[in-house]
């Protein structure tokens, strides 16, 4: 039994491993085992009993030998862990692939491919060749994160068969599920004008990035002139949200309130106000995408979620469908962010404002 293999080569329970393979936000004891047992599933060729399966849902489902193969691109970051939020949203791409006898089947880190500042100094083509040569056997390429329109374009004539996950459009270059970032920002901008603040700041890439539009057009809806030196412009990092949160608090004239672009840069700035308590500045945070960490911060940080699971399941129906010919026009799918309301935002008026970071 395969699954009792993994617990063997992860040095876990068949339960614990039951449990992550078929639900990508189990939370748990450790992401680290998480990992590994994903891993060990890939390493092993995991797909589940197949004929049980197809008893089960009343359905003709493909033996291991005519697996499709699928790669898989993650385009913001250059290593697995430097975002949690792309580590999650693949465990779910891989259970909704396992879930249809599927194989993911190469998983490439590229943050080249989102760099618009930069694309025209980048070979594409070559990358991209490279890429295709590597796995000749994939057919079909699933794109996470946001892409320039060229290299997509670039992937789409070398791949066929593409879906993207994004939180940007792709104006329709390939097949697409979205949550669109400007419309996450909006619910977080919306939320902390309700709670009273208009000293409101923005921190993440600003470059051609939709939560950053999406931050600017809300304060202007609600009258409110955005401040340049509420604007940090940084990489989608831990470490940077901890520097430029050390940043803000040294200045005099501070924003009341701070929407960040991703959990893990709102999770730095947290840890910073953590570690320096004594300043006496803790600003309301919050930010968007839901990830397994920001549910067991503390305090736990409000976020507007992405619905993940769901977004991989319909992008994963959606490539398999366009491999065997089901559509041809390019079709797009979006689905909205969920507020989830943490302890990380008060209203302006609270007179115990700084009581919940202690």
């Amino acid at each position: 039994m395969s699954i009792k293999r993994i617990a063997e080569m992860t040095g876990t329970s068949i339960s614990t491993v039951s449990r992550v393979l078929n639900n990508p936000e189990y939370k748990c004891s450790s992401e680290e085992l998480k990992k590994k047992i994903w891993d060990a599933a890939r390493r092993i060729n995991y797909v589940p009993n197949a004929s049980a399966r197809s008893l089960k849902m009343g359905k003709n489902i493909p033996t291991e030998t005519s697996q499709i193969k699928v790669g898989a691109l993650i385009t913001r970051v250059d290593v697995e862990k430097t975002d949690p939020f792309f580590m999650e949203l693949t465990y779910s791409i891989e259970k909704a692939l396992l879930e249809k006898a599927c194989k993911l089947e190469k998983i490439w880190y590229n943050s080249a491919f989102s760099d618009d500042k930069n694309i025209s100094d980048i070979d594409m083509d070559t990358i991209v060749a490279e890429m295709r040569e590597e796995c000749p056997d994939i057919q079909g390429l699933i794109v996470v994160g946001k892409c320039n329109i060229d290299a997509m374009a670039i992937l789409r004539d070398r791949f066929g068969d593409i879906i993207a996950i994004s939180r940007n459009s792709s104006n329709f270059l390939v097949d697409e599920v979205i949550c669109d970032g400007r419309k996450l920002a909006m619910q977080a901008i919306d939320y902390l004008v309700g709670l009273g603040h208009k000293k409101i700041g923005y921190v993440g890439p600003c470059f051609n990035e939709v939560r950053y539009h999406g931050y600017l057009e809300t304060m202007k809806a609600h009258n409110i002139e955005p401040q340049l030196g509420y604007v940090m412009d940084c990489f989608q990092s831990e470490e940077d949200g901890y520097r430029v949160m050390g940043e803000i608090s040294e200045v005099d004239d501070r924003p009341s309130a701070i929407y960040t672009a991703n959990d893990i840069i709102a999770l730095g700035m947290i840890r910073y106000l953590k570690e320096h308590k004594k300043s006496g500045y803790a600003p309301s945070i919050i930010s968007s995408d839901g990830i397994t960490r920001a549910e067991k911060s503390n305090p736990r940080l409000t976020t507007v979620k992405i619905p993940k699971n769901d977004m991989a399941s319909l992008a994963v129906s959606l490539l398999l469908d366009r491999i065997e010919k089901g559509h041809e026009n390019v079709t797009k799918l979006e689905m909205l962010g969920n507020l989830e309301v943490g302890e990380s935002c008060y209203t302006i008026h609270e007179d115990n404002w700084y009581g919940v970071w202690n």
